[in-house]
């Protein structure tokens, strides 16, 4: 069985999730880990296969901030159907942490419908309380994301 483990966020920066490949890693019936993550450090095995994704780089002007979100959003999507219908190989199981929730739960959806893959969410927050922390309870993107 193959396993995919995905972070949006640096692989080293996120404890959790690394122990969780370590853990995959060492079970006799897993024979290969895919961690997608963000560039960051990880002692790994042989059983385990790192891909990072790229960021989007924007340097546009502060007036152009949602053209610049918008932009980044669509990067991620594509970048992260791409890696996921293609790169992480036969995995069966596709282990997600959250938040962030957008885009990723949907996509994963998107690939596990398409693919058969099982998903499994390690939910640690609800991405709309970190997001109502910084941009406040009534911001229609908090609002939106609470629904989604």
């Amino acid at each position: 069985m193959e396993v995919c483990v995905l972070v949006l966020g640096g692989i080293d920066q996120s404890p959790r999730m690394a122990y969780h490949v370590r853990s995959l890693s060492k079970l006799s019936e897993v024979k290969k880990v895919h961690f997608v993550g963000y560039p960051g450090e990880f002692a790994h095995d042989e059983k385990v296969k790192v891909c990072q994704l790229s960021e989007a780089s924007t340097s546009l002007p502060k007036f152009l901030y949602l053209f610049s979100l918008l932009y980044k959003v669509v990067f991620q999507v594509i970048q992260l159907l791409f890696t996921l219908l293609f790169w992480v190989g036969n995995s069966e199981i596709i282990l997600v942490q959250n938040p962030p929730s957008i885009p990723v739960l949907a996509i994963v959806g998107v690939v596990s419908w398409l693919r058969g893959i099982q998903v499994i969410i390690d939910w640690h927050n609800l991405g709309f309380t970190i997001m109502s922390v910084k941009y406040g309870k009534r911001n229609p993107l908090v609002l939106v994301s609470r629904i989604y």
